[in-house]
């Protein structure tokens, strides 16, 4: 029983030593633009394979289904290359796409970084903190972790590399789990085999791996239709017609509100002004605002004393009665 189990966990342990050592390389992140090329090239190399000399629309929609482009040649020049100019052609292709692609998407994110890392400088704040870069593929969204000094100071030069490692990771635990659970009910599945007089194991080790092969090659679909796919998320993307119209007409009223607000703000900064020179000429001219004078109180009248109305009462009868 002990060596029937060990011979079904060498095949496990196989495979798990190929997808550790991907893992590896993408942590490490040494071999990354390798690890990147050979994936375009099985990839490109299984379209040629399965659309080679078959059909050319098939190739058109599975090329942009993969790599989000337009096939990079007409019809007439597909019948006229042979499998291997094919294969050139299309891996030229999407390498260079792939560049570009890197080389945008890294742009974008620094236009962001800069902006924000002089919003802080005009605050008076030191460029520090992380700040997460919202990235979709137009199904998934990211958010990508981004130290803002170290991206400031270098131009995020660093970032394409790091939006690479963080895909191949997400991938590979993703079909990883996925294809260990697969592996336990193909497990079970092959015992059943005993009954028809063959080796399960026999079974077990073949079916595992076309699994394996079958995992490895939709992995790299994967990651390479997420990286070419890779774009800045903007909320707004997700809103209806009616909505943007209506997100629109408020940010015209915000600004025409601020508007107001700032020629207001002008006009009362013009008119202090305005006061101001008045008020300075006629300093200049002598004829500067009176100063205040003391109050003075009035005597005060006795309760037996003459009105002072004139009356010839006296106050008390008068105009002091009640006091």
């Amino acid at each position: 029983i002990r060596k029937h189990l060990v011979d079904y966990d060498d095949v496990m342990n196989r495979q798990r030593n190929g997808i550790y050592g991907r893992r590896h390389n993408a942590v490490m992140g040494e071999r990354i633009g390798m690890d990147i090329a050979n994936m375009i090239d099985d990839t490109v190399s299984q379209l040629v394979d399965r659309y080679g000399r078959n059909s050319f629309e098939d190739l058109q929609l599975a090329f942009l289904t993969n790599y989000a482009m337009e096939l990079p040649l007409t019809e007439a020049e597909y019948n006229e290359l042979d499998s291997d100019g094919l294969f050139d052609r299309l891996k030229k292709a999407v390498l260079d796409a792939f560049n570009v692609k890197m080389d945008r998407l890294t742009a974008n994110v620094n236009e962001g970084i800069q902006r924000m890392a002089a919003a802080m400088q005009a605050d008076g704040r030191e460029v520090q903190g992380m700040t997460r870069v919202p990235i979709t593929d137009g199904k998934r969204r990211f958010g990508f972790p981004i130290d803002v000094a170290k991206a400031y100071e270098t131009n995020c030069k660093d970032f394409a590399t790091e939006w690479e490692k963080a895909v191949i990771l997400i991938t590979i635990d993703e079909f990883w789990k996925a294809h260990l659970r697969e592996m336990d009910q193909l497990r079970q599945s092959v015992q059943n085999a005993s009954y028809e007089q063959k080796d399960p194991l026999v079974i077990y080790k073949s079916e595992a791996f076309h699994m394996f092969e079958t995992m490895v090659m939709d992995m790299s679909v994967r990651t390479i239709s997420t990286l070419m796919r890779g774009q800045i998320y903007n909320p707004e993307d997700d809103l209806t017609d009616e909505q943007r119209r209506e997100l629109q007409r408020r940010r015209e009223q915000y600004q025409r509100q601020v508007a107001r607000s700032t020629q207001k703000e002008i006009d009362l900064q013009q008119r202090a002004e305005e006061q101001r020179r008045v008020a300075q000429a006629g300093s200049q001219a002598g004829a500067g605002p009176r100063p205040n004078m003391p109050l003075v109180a009035a005597p005060k009248v006795g309760r037996n004393d003459p009105c002072p109305c004139g009356s010839g009462k006296k106050y008390k009868n008068c105009h002091g009665r009640g006091v």
